[in-house]
């Protein structure tokens, strides 16, 4: 019996070859993130795509496609453009995150968090107690959201 594994990928994420974690590079200086997916961590799944996750004190940055998952925790800085519909993103603890998204995404942001929105179109903001959230809906005016915002599709 031959048993056969077949991974997906939807091509939304890609992470370049080299160090991930912000180690040294043979040379002994520190490695840089020029392009791609930088910091995330990520568990097998059986339906991409899969959650990805910023832990510790990493810094993390990239893109992620449609009904993408992302988490940022304890002391991270995360920076993500989620590029497709139905992103879920969340921001907690000490956790710093400027995230991009656009059709009906769901950001949330806890703990003592400081989240910096930019919505393309429909999202909406979860700002629990104690976190920091400013939200941004197209072109208009960086808002403070307290509780709950949202930004909504206006093209006809």
């Amino acid at each position: 019996m031959l048993l056969t594994l077949t991974l997906a990928c939807n091509g939304a994420l890609r992470f370049d070859e080299g160090s991930m974690d912000g180690g040294s590079n043979d040379s002994g200086s520190s490695d840089s993130c020029t392009s791609g997916n930088c910091g995330w961590s990520t568990e097998a799944c059986a339906t991409p795509p899969c959650p990805f996750d910023c832990l510790g004190e990493a810094t993390c940055s990239g893109t992620c496609g449609r009904g993408c998952t992302a988490s940022c925790a304890a002391t991270t800085n995360c920076t993500l453009a989620a590029n497709g519909e139905g992103a879920r993103l969340s921001c907690v603890d000490r956790a710093s995150c400027a995230f991009q998204v656009t059709d009906d995404a769901t950001v949330t942001c806890q703990g003592s968090a400081i989240c910096t929105v930019y919505c393309a179109s429909s999202c909406l903001l979860s700002c629990s107690s104690g976190a920091t959230c400013r939200l941004q809906c197209g072109r208009g005016a960086v808002t403070t959201v307290v509780g709950a915002g949202m930004c909504r599709d206006t093209t006809p």
